[in-house]
């Protein structure tokens, strides 16, 4: 079954009727609705005129937006308190590749906070052999400076 969302106007409207005389089991047939739904609306809007009840309509979405900000503000203080008293890669622990007190930040968040792409996150370098890359390096080193150096083609050096 549909649920039926009441306007604040219609609310009060209703809430009028009651504060006439007429009965709560009278109206919740009328409007399809429970009678503890009265008697909520009666507690939350009682007494108010409907700017006052739009205002307050106003004034809760905005404190829930106002909520979420410092929650999402509060995870990324307690995400860079971790980070910086942590040991080992701050990076990693962002990148939720260390558990974390917490639930680790989304990789979007996370990089945003410590200040480097998402690429060069996820980014793993390849473990290449030093001694064969150092090896390469002197041969080429060797030939470069027998062909430049007069003094290597003679030997002194």
């Amino acid at each position: 079954m549909k649920r039926k969302r009441y306007t604040e106007e219609q609310i009060i409207s209703i809430l009028k009727q009651h504060e006439a005389g007429a009965l709560v089991p009278d109206l919740s047939r009328r409007h399809a609705v429970a009678e503890n739904m009265i008697h909520r609306w009666k507690s939350k809007f009682g007494g108010m005129e409907l700017s006052a009840a739009k205002r307050l309509r106003e004034l809760e979405q905005e404190n829930a937006k106002l909520k979420k900000l410092l929650a999402d503000a509060e995870l990324d203080k307690a995400a860079l308190k971790e980070l910086v008293e942590g040991t080992g890669n701050g990076r990693a622990a962002a990148m939720g590749h260390r558990p974390l007190q917490h639930s680790p930040p989304q990789p979007r968040r996370a990089c945003r906070l410590v200040g480097f792409s998402r690429s060069g996150a996820w980014y793993r370098p390849k473990g290449r052999d030093a001694a064969a890359l150092r090896k390469r390096f002197r041969r080429a080193h060797s030939e470069s400076a027998s062909a430049l150096c007069p003094l290597h083609q003679v030997g002194v050096h």
